[in-house]
């Protein structure tokens, strides 16, 4: 069974140049990770979301979604220090997201 670690508060906000709501949290790498553990970002984007990224790396893109959507991104050979999530919403405020964590050892479900 994963490890989950909720990124709840602080997000912060902030809004683009075409008036858009950008979400933003930081967040330490996870520690003790063996080479075969696998983290994903785990979120529920609402219909209105735009891009989701990661150190400012575009890891998702909105496709014309009508209703929310939960996606998970493979973060695994990103984590290293301290890293930013981004998701740029028409208006929606994103606060939060979860980090789910398996190890290699793992059963899968």
């Amino acid at each position: 069974m994963p490890h989950v670690i909720r990124l709840r508060v602080p997000w912060r906000r902030q809004q683009d140049d075409a008036g858009r709501t950008i979400s933003l949290r930081r967040f330490h790498a996870p520690t003790g990770l063996a080479d075969a553990t696998r983290v994903k970002l785990r979120l529920t984007l609402p219909p209105d979301a735009v891009a989701l990224s990661l150190d400012g790396q575009i890891m998702w893109k909105a496709k014309g979604q009508q209703a929310s959507e939960t996606i998970a991104v493979e973060i695994s050979q990103r984590l290293h220090g301290t890293h930013e999530i981004s998701v740029t919403c028409q208006e929606s405020v994103i606060d939060n997201a979860e980090l789910e964590i398996e190890k290699a050892d793992d059963p899968q479900p």
